[in-house]
């Protein structure tokens, strides 16, 4: 899986994600499968490089990492790793890399499912689209 040693293991690694994904699996049912050969990692890289390159992490008082998991939302969604519960790991992993920060997505299952639908139809057509909507919804846990 993903090597220990990239810099998004700070904030989620290909273990926390293949623990995720059969938790998710578990919990809610579908049919687990291995991820597709490096499909993971492409993710995880293309999240880290818009966190690294967008105009907007380097804005004054960006939390570093929040971009990066708007991205892996979107690019967990719309790459398919997996045979099923996509959209449900993609959900998954950016909450959980944002509960790290101490924050929480305010907003109804409804919601959600229908945002993460949207981005799986390709509606939602970038990762800049995802912070968009995620942003304003981002409330404190502390």
């Amino acid at each position: 899986m993903t090597n220990n040693h990239q810099p998004w293991t700070q904030w989620v690694g290909g273990e926390s994600i293949e623990k995720l994904y059969a938790e998710g699996i578990k919990r809610w049912g579908g049919a687990g499968s291995a991820p597709q050969q490096g499909c993971i990692d492409a993710a995880l890289g293309a999240a880290y490089s818009a966190e690294l390159y967008s105009p907007e992490s380097l804005e004054e008082g960006a939390i570093e990492g929040l971009l990066f998991a708007c991205f892996l939302l979107f690019y967990l969604a719309t790459k398919h790793c997996y045979m099923d519960g996509n959209k449900r790991i993609a959900w998954a992993c950016m909450t959980f890399v944002i509960l790290n920060f101490g924050l929480t997505i305010e907003a109804t299952e409804d919601e959600v499912v229908e945002f993460c639908q949207s981005i799986a139809r390709g509606e939602v057509k970038s990762g800049m689209a995802v912070t968009e909507w995620v942003y304003p919804r981002l409330k404190s846990i502390i």
